[in-house]
């Protein structure tokens, strides 16, 4: 990752192929800025409550970029998980 340190997820993450979420979710690139892509999601991360709700949105413009997992995992945490 960007910092040089090795982080591993211990929790879900979503494959969005065919961009249903994304674009629900305004995190979708209708018109990558590089390589003259179309429909490319953004780096994104959400967290999500079992009653539904959003605890936690990141939605990254810059591709280079990677979520908050520090703030992923206290989010998680303070929603019981």
């Amino acid at each position: 990752n960007a910092n040089g340190k090795n982080k591993r997820t211990t929790f879900d993450l979503l494959s969005d192929f065919n961009k249903e979420i994304s674009r629900k979710y305004d995190s979708l690139y209708e018109d990558f800025p590089l390589f003259g892509l179309k429909g490319v999601t953004k780096r994104s991360a959400f967290v999500i409550d079992k009653q539904g709700n959003i605890k936690y949105a990141e939605i990254l413009d810059d591709p280079g970029k990677i979520p908050d997992f520090d703030k992923i995992k206290q989010t998680l945490e303070q929603c019981g998980k």
